[in-house]
């Protein structure tokens, strides 16, 4: 797997955010945390997520109810030609047939560890290098450390996205979700090892 990890936190690049809604379309941000039954029922009625269960797999990890993270958006798609010949480029390949694109943002789900951007860096860092060596052939992950806003807090997330080409639609949704199935344990596993357990943040206050 290519891998890649930055930082965009201009004035211009967009914010992580919770309590977001979008008249346009109708949606809004769910939150997903909560017993198992009580987020895998609202994962459910996600339109992207009643549509793949990868990304109801992910999206269930991810806001585990003792965990440290949480989800606020995420999105799947095919990609167009323009992000088929990018991702030809960065993969030193043959421009693909087809091929699927996705994005999560997500967050610590405590104040304490989301404020701290020197860890979120390292967060990127470290999953990054981890993801290189997975076995999956031509997909991309890229990593984005943004500003974040929850509530009243401020700090930082990830915006984590993950591209795949295939032979045609059907072969490059099978290796997009192996690809999600692969890098959501360790992106978990990663903060595991960086940040402080929710046990050890309670016990602070």
């Amino acid at each position: 797997m290519e891998t890649d990890w930055s930082v965009a936190a201009g004035v211009e690049d967009p914010v992580i955010e919770t309590g977001w809604s979008d008249a346009a379309s109708g949606l809004a941000w769910v939150d997903l945390r909560g017993d198992g039954e009580t987020c895998r029922s609202r994962i459910a009625g996600l339109p992207e997520a009643a549509r793949s269960p990868a990304m109801a797999e992910a999206l269930a990890l991810l806001n585990a109810p003792r965990g440290l993270l949480m989800t606020t958006k995420c999105d799947r798609w095919r990609l167009s030609d323009e992000e088929r010949a990018d991702l030809a480029d960065v993969l030193d390949a043959p421009i693909a047939a087809s091929g699927c694109g996705s994005y999560i943002d997500v967050l610590m789900a405590h104040a304490v560890p989301m404020a701290d951007f020197l860890l979120h860096e390292e967060w990127a860092r470290t999953t990054s290098r981890r993801c290189a060596a997975l076995a999956i052939e031509d997909a991309r992950l890229e990593l984005v450390v943004r500003p974040a806003h929850r509530s009243e807090h401020w700090g930082y997330g990830l915006t984590v996205y993950c591209y795949v080409s295939g032979a045609d639609e059907v072969h490059a949704e099978a290796a997009w979700a192996r690809a999600v199935e692969q890098v959501t344990p360790v992106l978990i596993a990663t903060a595991e090892l960086l940040f402080a357990s929710p046990e050890e943040l309670d016990g602070r206050g």
